[in-house]
């Protein structure tokens, strides 16, 4: 429900009339500033149809107390948004026009090695055979989901990691609760639930 007026600016009641408040927008580009969009795909096209000039010329025009002004973005003005417009993930897709617009970087999911270390980082005080293992896990799930047309972010890892540093239910209970629950809640015959739930029972086995 992003507006422009959002980004940009909007009318505030003052004395003795309305001004027009800077948003974040306007005043990341007058002082030099970074924009930072995030999870951009899901914006009103109109938003994004909006942002052009900026992509292109490095200015906007917005209207304020002293009418029609033209902002202009200082020498070192930047804009970056990010957003996760895997297909599997969202049904939106951004058009050619906007996206011609940007210098992308595409990221993939870390390694092992980098999952373990995030993981570590966000569970402080983790064992590392518990680290380990979920990452183990992770890996395994994201090679079935992917026969549905499913994925599975690092998110549910997390809570498992962060849990098990307090909680007092089984490690197996919270892998359930925190990665296998989230992909099969709208399951019928619980076949998705039962493929994940033997890699479990297979991985705390070894």
């Amino acid at each position: 429900e992003t507006t422009m007026d959002d980004i940009i600016g909007s009318w505030v009641p003052a004395d003795p009339k309305p001004i027009k408040a800077p948003g974040a927008l306007s005043l990341a580009m007058v002082h030099n500033g970074i924009f930072y969009f995030e999870e951009i795909g899901p914006v009103d096209p109109g938003v994004l149809y909006g942002l052009h000039g900026v992509l292109d010329d490095r200015k906007i025009t917005i209207q304020s107390q002293y009418g029609f002004e033209v902002i202009e973005g200082a020498d070192n003005f930047k804009m970056i948004s990010s957003g996760n417009l895997d297909s599997r993930y969202t049904p939106i897709e951004l058009s050619d026009a906007f996206l011609e617009r940007w210098a992308q970087i595409k990221m993939n999911y870390p390694d092992k090695e980098g999952t373990i270390d995030i993981l570590k980082s966000r569970a402080v005080g983790l064992d590392d055979k518990i680290a380990t293992l979920i990452t183990e896990l992770l890996f395994d799930f994201r090679d079935i989901l992917a026969n549905y047309k499913k994925d599975m972010g690092l998110r549910g890892a997390v809570e498992v990691c962060q849990a098990s540093l307090t909680s007092k239910q089984p490690l197996k209970k919270l892998i359930e609760v925190y990665m296998l629950n989230p992909k099969s809640t709208y399951e019928s015959d619980q076949t998705l639930y039962k493929k994940l739930m033997e890699r479990v029972d297979k991985r705390m086995r070894i």
